[in-house]
C-alpha cells in the first residue's frame, strides 16, 4: 500500500508506541532517509505519500519459552522479546519482563548498592570456570552498556539524529581489558552512570525518543529501560554465583 495509506491503527498496533500515523510516517521516513541507510544506498532515498510499503500482521500462538501467549498479547514488544528469549520470568536470574519503564528505572537505579554490598569483601578477580569474565569485568560491562544506551538517547533527543549502530560487547571487553579492570573503579564509574542513564531514560521518555537502530529496529525508551534493567539483573545473578562458588571454595580449603 501506499504510505499515505497507514492508518492510526496499523501504527499503533506495530508496537512501537507510535500515537498516529503521522507519527509513524515521520519515524520511518527519518530512518530511510538517515545517514546511515543514505550511506548503504549511495543516496538518499525518495520518500513521499506515494511511496509504496509492504505491511503484515502476525499473531504470535505460542512461543516454546513461555508457552501459550494470551498473556502476553496485549503488552509491548520488548516483553514479548524478552519472554521468548529468556522466558518470564527469567529462566536464570528471574526477571520479569512485564515490568513498567518507571519501575525499570528504579530496578536500574538500586544496583549500584546492591553490587557494591555483595561485593564488599571481593577482590574483582573472582570467575568461575564455564564464564570469560571475572567480577569487576561484569560490572565494567554494565557500566558501558548502561552508558552507550543513554548516550544513544541523548544524541537522538538532543540533535534529532536517531539512527544509531550496534555494537560488541565482546569486543569491547577485549579493548577495554575488562579482567584487569580495579573493582573499587569499576563501582565508581557503576554509581555515576547509573545517574545519568536514569537521567537521559526520564528525558528521552517525556521528549517521546526513539532509536533506529540498525540490527534491530525502532526502539523505545521502554525497550531498553527494560532490556538494561534485565542485563543489569542478570549479571547480579552471573556476579552472585561466581561469589557464592568461592565462598564455598575458601570454607572448603579452611
Amino acid at each position: 500500500m501506499r504510505m499515505c495509506d497507514i492508518n492510526d491503527d496499523y501504527a499503533r498496533v506495530e508496537g512501537r508506541r507510535y500515537a498516529d500515523a503521522d507519527e509513524w510516517r515521520d519515524a520511518h521516513r527519518e530512518f530511510f532517509q538517515g545517514e546511515s541507510v543514505t550511506e548503504f544506498l549511495g543516496a538518499t532515498a525518495v520518500i513521499n505519500d506515494d511511496t509504496l510499503v509492504v505491511t503484515e500482521r502476525f499473531r504470535l500462538v505460542s512461543s516454546a519459552a513461555t508457552g501459550p501467549m494470551s498473556d502476553f498479547e496485549s503488552t509491548a514488544p520488548s516483553v514479548l522479546w524478552g519472554a521468548r528469549l529468556y522466558g518470564n520470568p527469567c529462566r536464570e536470574c528471574d526477571f520479569n519482563w512485564v515490568i513498567s519503564t518507571t519501575d525499570a528505572i528504579s530496578l536500574v537505579q538500586d544496583i549500584p548498592e546492591l553490587y557494591a554490598a555483595r561485593l564488599n569483601s571481593a577482590s574483582g578477580t573472582e570467575t568461575l570456570a564455564d564464564l570469560t569474565w571475572s567480577v569487576s569485568a561484569y560490572v565494567s560491562h554494565v557500566s558501558d552498556n548502561l552508558r552507550i544506551w543513554s548516550e544513544r538517547f541523548a544524541g537522538a533527543r538532543i540533535s534529532g539524529e536517531s539512527a544509531v549502530a550496534g555494537s560488541d560487547q565482546d569486543l569491547l571487553g577485549v579493548a577495554r581489558r575488562y579482567n584487569e579492570i580495579n573493582l573499587r573503579a569499576a563501582l565508581w564509574s557503576l554509581h555515576w552512570t547509573v545517574e545519568e542513564w536514569a537521567d537521559s531514560m526520564r528525558m528521552a521518555l517525556v521528549a517521546g525518543t526513539h532509536l533506529h537502530h540498525s540490527d534491530r529496529g525502532v526502539l523505545s525508551v521502554e525497550d531498553i529501560a527494560r532490556s538494561n534493567a534485565h542485563d543489569a539483573s542478570h549479571h547480579r545473578w552471573d556476579i552472585e554465583r561466581i561469589i557464592t562458588t568461592n565462598d564455598r571454595t575458601l570454607q572448603r580449603r579452611s
